[in-house]
């Protein structure tokens, strides 16, 4: 062969190596031990003999298990990277098929990369070569199947390399994709004429996703009665799709309506490259089941959805650990709505979060008519937390159980953070009330303030029920680390525990952690003083209703958030003072025994104070 280094030209001789010999390892998910090697577990790739230009090294199912090999066709490209001696990079040029096609072996014609002994060869050309290293990644562009069980969109997502070359006239090049094959069985029919499968799988590095693409005219592939069945292939890198321990699996089917499959991989799956792979689902508990999503439904008083773009993440708290939260499923807004994978069925009664991160947080407790109906309707943020209507939850002419706590984020994170990563806190819209519910000492109930108690605090006398609590009653004012809310005696020693403490998340002493439950809390000392500013800052005073509010605009978009503070006042013993005037707010730290700090607000300004811990001011709970 001649020296590349003296010609103007270089011609490449290639030859394509035989793939996946030897045992493929063709896994089911459902499956914890590889079957055995075999032939029919093994990969083969031929030549696309279509006419079509963009044709060129294709994947063909028939001959898994054959001494399948690859053929160059008219018009194949190559991105060659040289190097020199000491391995230093030295460029990359195209290189173009000059022989007959049709071979397993051709030559390739293109210009000489200057000083160069050694190469990396790719295909296809389109691949992204780093100077540094002469590393190369394929990005796999869109996937569109013509219909059921064809594999002839493959042939653009094949990524071949051969790297370290010497001799320019015996090149072997060998597959870095891998390939998926679903095998899919008692698809509910419901879905009808299927528009995209996509395959999600839960990483290291967070979720990742493929799409494959179905027609909508000509070999369209359509599920009923009598059609429940599919075939399909997805070209994906290893290292891109492999799944993270108790990381996540799922195939996801949109058509006339939406349906998906969904398991965890307790071990995880590490991908191997130069495979295929084969899923099977047939909808039973043995495999995976089809399940229907939850569509979560966004309301705004305004006339389009700013929703729309956003992650939305829905959740709820560890059984074993009742503060920490988890996420069961998140998706991006659409036309108003989140279409979310999350089988929420277990959840049935309990308390859930849906959050937009960064913007707002939603807690409720999930019903069975949401779960089965599937669908899930958001409050307005902007009309604050409302109440649950039900008769069962109410005392007196009071409603006590908050139907959906609304929690906003207004640019302060935990601990006053303002590192990227840092962990936002969401601010509830209103202030804990209690409320009598029967005759016993003990029987009370704390909800979120609506957006008219909010204004009731400073309007009326309602929520000053101190000194004769009957049933239906209410109050809003409680003393430092009492987590009963029903303390008005006038000793320090009744409240939290001894000397210097921090009470934020403590059952015991923070009341909006016992009342509340889950992930609820007094705002610390630093977030306090983070609060404080923007009210004294930027913060507006209402004289009609007494409240003290401050609004936030959330990055990059034009939802704001707006936080009130009501002028409750502050009590002592049974007695309120300064209400309409002062508003006072604990937080969950105090230096001393007796005393401890709180925000405070009023018609000029907003600063911070301290109290005797057996003062009763408002609670304003928070959290991540």
């Amino acid at each position: 062969m001649m020296n590349p280094l003296k010609l103007t030209s270089a011609v490449l001789m290639l030859a394509l190596a035989a793939l996946a010999s030897g045992c493929a390892a063709d896994d089911e998910l459902t499956g914890t031990t590889p079957d055995s090697c075999s032939k029919d577990r093994q990969m083969t790739i031929t030549v696309a003999t279509s006419t079509d230009a963009t044709t060129r090294v294709a994947y063909d199912e028939n001959k898994v298990g054959s001494a399948g090999v690859l053929t160059w066709e008219e018009g194949d490209k190559l991105t060659v990277v040289g190097f020199d001696e000491s391995g230093s990079y030295q460029g990359q040029a195209e290189y173009t098929l000059s022989s007959e096609a049709g071979d397993t072996k051709g030559s390739f014609t293109g210009s000489e990369i200057a000083n160069a002994t050694k190469y990396n060869v790719y295909y296809p050309s389109t691949v992204t070569v780093d100077e540094t290293t002469g590393a190369a990644t394929s990005a796999l562009s869109t996937q569109n199947q013509d219909g059921n069980n064809s594999a002839a969109h493959l042939h653009n997502n094949i990524f071949l390399q051969a790297t370290g070359v010497t001799d320019l006239g015996n090149i072997r090049l060998g597959m870095k994709s891998s390939i998926m094959k679903f095998e899919l069985s008692n698809v509910p029919k419901e879905v009808g004429t299927l528009k995209t499968l996509t395959w999600a799988v839960e990483t290291a590095d967070g979720f990742k996703n493929l799409e494959l693409a179905f027609p909508t005219e000509g070999n369209v592939v359509t599920f009923s009665d009598g059609n429940q069945e599919l075939t399909a292939y997805l070209a994906f890198m290893s290292d891109d799709m492999s799944v993270k321990a108790n990381g996540k699996f799922s195939v996801i089917l949109r058509g006339d309506k939406t349906y998906y499959a969904e398991t965890t991989i307790i071990d995880g799956k590490a991908y191997t490259e130069n495979l295929r792979y084969t899923t099977k689902i047939d909808g039973s508990s043995g495999t995976m089941e089809w399940k229907e999503p939850i569509t979560v439904q966004t309301t705004v008083a305004s006339g389009s959805n700013y929703y729309n773009g956003f992650t939305m993440e829905i959740g709820s708290w560890k059984a074993d650990a009742p503060a920490e939260q988890i996420t069961l499923g998140s998706a991006i807004v659409a036309d108003g709505a989140a279409i979310i994978f999350a089988d929420l069925s277990a959840y049935i009664g309990k308390d859930i979060w849906v959050c937009i991160p960064k913007v707002v947080k939603f807690f409720h407790t999930l019903t069975a008519d949401e779960v089965n109906n599937k669908v899930l309707t958001l409050p307005d943020k902007d009309a604050g937390s409302i109440l649950l209507k039900d008769n069962n939850y109410k005392a007196g002419d009071n409603y006590y159980k908050n139907d959906w706590i609304v929690a906003l984020y207004v640019g302060i994170n935990e601990d006053g953070s303002t590192d990227a990563d840092a962990t936002p806190l969401y601010w509830a819209t209103g202030n804990l009330i209690a409320t009598k519910t029967g005759s016993g000492d003990n029987d009370v109930a704390f909800h979120i303030a609506t957006d008219t108690e909010t204004k009731g605090e400073t309007t009326t006398t309602d929520y000053q029920s101190y000194s004769n609590r009957s049933i239906g009653s209410q109050w809003d004012l409680f003393g430092w680390g009492d987590a009963t809310g029903l303390k008005t005696s006038q000793n320090n020693g009744d409240y939290g525990p001894s000397g210097a403490a921090n009470i934020c998340g403590n059952a015991s002493y923070d009341i909006a952690r016992a009342q509340l439950g889950g992930s609820w809390h007094l705002f610390g000392r630093i977030e306090m003083e983070s609060m404080y500013r923007l009210l004294a800052s930027s913060g507006s005073w209402d004289n009609t209703v007494q409240i003290r509010s401050y609004t936030y605009t959330i990055s990059n978009s034009s939802i704001t958030n707006t936080l009130a503070f009501p002028a409750a006042g502050y009590r002592e013993g049974t007695g309120v003072i300064t209400h309409r005037a002062y508003g006072y707010y604990w937080n969950g730290a105090r230096n001393s025994s007796n005393i401890s700090q709180c925000l405070c607000i009023y018609f000029g300004d907003a600063l911070e104070t301290s109290f005797n811990c057996y003062c009763g001011c408002s609670v304003r709970p928070v959290s991540e």
